[in-house]
Formats: C-alpha cells, sequence, structure tokens
C-alpha cells in the first residue's frame, strides 16, 4: 500500500482524473467525488446478487519532487482523514457499511464536521479544551478562554494569552460567567 505516481501528471485535477479511471471497474461505479484540501473522497457502488454495496475512498494526494501521486485507502481501513463531506457520508448511510470499521470511521466523519463547524462560530468568552498535550512556554495548555475569534486568540487559566489553529480546540465547554481582559504573556502557538 504505497503512493501511485505518475511524472504524467501536472495538477491536482490530473491526478483526481487517475484516482477516478483507477477506481472504476471490478462492478463498482462512482456515484459523488470530493476534494477536500489534499484529499479525494470517492463514493462508490456495486450491486453483487441483488445488495447494494457502498464504500468510501479516500486518496492523499500530494507532490513530492516534482512528481504528483496519491495514496488509495478505503474506509473500512480506517483512514486517519476525517474530512468526508456530508453529502457523501450520508448517501453511503443509505446502505449498511461494508464493516464495522467503516461504520466508525463514518462516524469520526460527522464528529469532526461538528467539531469543526462549533470552532468555527467561537465566540469572544467561549471555554474550550485544548487537544490534549498542547505545551507552550513549558506549560501544557488544558483549558483556556477565547480572547477573539478571528484571529483565535486565548488565555489560559495561568494568564498566558495565545493565538492558535482552531485544529488545537479539542472542545468547546460553555461560557464563563465573567470575561477577564487583563492578560500577562503574548504568544503565537502554530
Amino acid at each position: 500500500m504505497g503512493w501511485d505516481s505518475c511524472e504524467a501528471w501536472q495538477s491536482k485535477a490530473d491526478v483526481v482524473k487517475a484516482i477516478q479511471a483507477d477506481h472504476s471497474g471490478g462492478g463498482w461505479t462512482l456515484l459523488d467525488s470530493s476534494v477536500v484540501g489534499n484529499t479525494y473522497y470517492g463514493l462508490h457502488e456495486r450491486i453483487d446478487a441483488g445488495k447494494v454495496q457502498r464504500l468510501i475512498t479516500c486518496c492523499l494526494i500530494s507532490k513530492g519532487g516534482g512528481t504528483w501521486g496519491y495514496k488509495s485507502m478505503s474506509e473500512d481501513m480506517g483512514p486517519y482523514c476525517y474530512t468526508c463531506p456530508k453529502r457523501i457520508l450520508d448517501k453511503a448511510d443509505e446502505v449498511e457499511a461494508v464493516s464495522y470499521s467503516a461504520t466508525e470511521w463514518r462516524a469520526k466523519c460527522r464528529a469532526h464536521a461538528r467539531r469543526a463547524h462549533a470552532v468555527k462560530s467561537l465566540k469572544t468568552g467561549t471555554v474550550v479544551r485544548l487537544i490534549p498535550g498542547l505545551k507552550l512556554q513549558g506549560m501544557i495548555l488544558e483549558v483556556a478562554t477565547v480572547v477573539t475569534a478571528k484571529p483565535l486568540v486565548v488565555v489560559t487559566e495561568g494568564g498566558i494569552r495565545a493565538s492558535l489553529k482552531r485544529t488545537y480546540v479539542a472542545e468547546i465547554l460553555g461560557a464563563p460567567a465573567e470575561f477577564v481582559k487583563d492578560h500577562i504573556v503574548h504568544v503565537k502557538v502554530g
């Protein structure tokens, strides 16, 4: 399970065309597809002995050394890519998933989408839990309060003010009763 590459591919669009051609056949039909960042998602269907099967493929797209390539995986492999569009998940869920791993992966994609939506709608004063292990100036950061949403600036319980990537927010805990505007240290993370 390595990477497929070709010097003839000159753009991401060329890679997507190649992925779609490579994933056609064997009785599978492409129903829908989407590219999110550098990840391609394809929804495929086949009918075998009257039973409809649907499978989502996930392909990482990259350019290295001047050559475009992709790594192909399917949802039943449990890929660590959780940005599959809701419309593809919804269409896939119309029939039973091919495996328990695929069902779990779809649930993780939906959870990621909910978290991403919630993080996009952060407001000043919202209390958030940060991803585990996030360190700043030797201190582990766990809980912080949003100072500004765009760009995301937070202040920790210890008074450290930091500019963070939204992906560092693990969970929204709620709004505090009182928001403190005096901050001690100003740093940028990420």
